[in-house]
């Protein structure tokens, strides 16, 4: 057994994380709100972590996810457009 295959079962068998529950409870958001709101403001890394648990593992839509991932889609595509106004305008 190779050392890749190791750390794919070690990753297979990682026990869930407390904000894993959470979010599979249907709690996580809330719990967020009320305890860490002043960390999810300021640590952008955390938030994207607690995006991508609630994205994973919340058995219903949550609409804060869907308007920040399309916050960020508007960004990268307005970005596109920016960027590459240049090179669309010469080809007309």
């Amino acid at each position: 057994m190779d050392l890749l295959q190791l750390f794919g079962i070690k990753k297979r068998v990682q026990p869930e994380t407390f904000y894993e529950q959470l979010a599979q409870d249907g709690l996580l958001m809330d719990y967020l709100r009320k305890f860490l709101q002043d960390r999810m403001a300021k640590d952008v890394e955390f938030q994207n972590d607690m995006y991508a648990v609630l994205l994973k593992h919340s058995k219903e839509p949550i609409v804060e996810i869907e308007q920040y991932y399309l916050e960020k889609m508007i960004e990268s595509l307005s970005y596109f457009l920016e960027y590459t106004s240049q090179w669309r305008q010469q080809e007309h």
